[in-house]
């Protein structure tokens, strides 16, 4: 068959190819000739100039990235644009950033003019300017100083606007509606902080003056039933129904709450206030907290809100350039400002603090603290 003739001729060459196998040979088509090479391609340098130099820009390249990473996740306000932009309003003040001793410190005092303390002036009449379409004869206007969170600076914005309003000639009626973590009377010392002589269950039987405490400034006193055993809610509750008490007797109310998104007791004074002052502090707040409580009072009230931005860096202020002694003679150094010496005296004679004789001190007839 077919297959048995393909498998002899197969096998007849097989024998042959063992009998006498081929010889198999190379031809050099060209001869080979030795070439010197060079290291080429990518590697770590060899010199330290070289290395110093591709490190810093692989850390600049990574340390950019960390930046834009963190910026994406950070959720703070960290400028003041990004703080208007949350509240969906324009900031009408801004207050430095301040130095550690200086939070929570009555910075509005005689002796003391610089950009910090006179931008608490600024407030004092934004607020002025706010309530000046009330009709005349009306009470004595309420100003509500709240803030997203705590460590906003609210405690101290309330201090120093009643003591700028104070400075105005306004008899001035500052509450402390901050029940959970009160520190507004520390800002005045012992007679701002003395004990209450009275239950919760007296405070209804006693008149506005009765629950005066002194603060050591004309025009200015506080009113605090913090110190008064009884829970947060009743305490609000028991300071709005001495609200137009005090209204009467004096010339502007400034309230300190709780932060608006922590606490309800702040809501419950909402509705009494004739201007809400909304303080936010860079690097503090959230935006979602700024949003909720800017969400919150638009929803409340339709009273004037005035944003303050807090912790707002600013560059060298040009007041410490300036001399206290306006009217010094032009005989003295030939320097164009002179700074006062620390040890030199005030040559403006200094006015009785709480004078009993003037006829603007508001009347105080508690006799703790005296």
């Amino acid at each position: 068959s077919a297959v048995a003739r393909q498998y002899s001729v197969a096998f007849e060459q097989s024998e042959q190819l063992a009998i006498s196998p081929p010889v198999l040979g190379f031809t050099t088509l060209q001869r080979a000739q030795a070439v010197e090479t060079t290291d080429q391609g990518l590697g770590a340098p060899r010199s330290r100039p070289t290395r110093a130099i591709l490190g810093g820009l692989v850390g600049a390249a990574l340390g950019t990235g960390l930046a834009l990473l963190l910026g994406v996740l950070d959720r703070r306000i960290r400028t003041k644009e990004q703080a208007e932009e949350a509240l969906g309003m324009r900031a009408q003040v801004t207050i430095p950033k301040s130095k550690a001793k200086d939070r929570d410190q009555l910075l509005v005092r005689a002796d003391r003019h610089d950009a910090l303390s006179d931008s608490y002036r600024t407030v004092r009449t934004v607020v002025a300017f706010a309530h000046s379409a009330r009709p005349e004869g009306a009470p004595a206007p309420v100003t509500l100083v709240v803030s997203p969170t705590a460590g906003d600076g609210k405690t101290s914005l309330a201090a120093n606007l009643a003591a700028a309003s104070a400075a105005s000639g306004q008899r001035t009626v500052l509450i402390n509606a901050d029940f959970r973590r009160p520190r507004l009377a520390s800002v005045f010392g012992p007679d701002a902080e003395a004990p209450l002589p009275f239950m919760f269950e007296d405070i209804q039987k006693l008149n506005g003056p009765t629950l005066l405490n002194r603060t050591g400034i004309e025009r200015l006193r506080l009113f605090d039933l913090s110190r008064v055993n009884a829970p947060a809610s009743q305490l609000v509750l028991a300071t709005i129904n001495k609200l137009d008490n005090l209204r009467a007797m004096c010339d502007h109310v400034v309230i300190d709450t709780s932060p608006i998104g922590a606490t309800a007791e702040v809501l419950d004074l909402v509705p009494h206030a004739d201007a809400i002052v909304l303080t936010v502090r860079i690097g503090n707040s959230t935006k979602a907290q700024a949003q909720r409580a800017i969400g919150l009072l638009r929803d409340l009230t339709s009273t004037p809100t005035i944003l303050v931005i807090g912790g707002v860096k600013t560059d060298t202020s040009p007041y410490d350039e300036y001399s206290d002694d306006r009217h010094s003679p032009r005989s003295e150094p030939t320097k164009r400002f002179k700074r006062r010496s620390k040890s030199q005296p005030d040559s403006t004679p200094a006015r009785a603090v709480d004078d009993p004789t003037d006829e603007h001190q508001l009347p105080l007839n508690i006799t703790v603290g005296e």
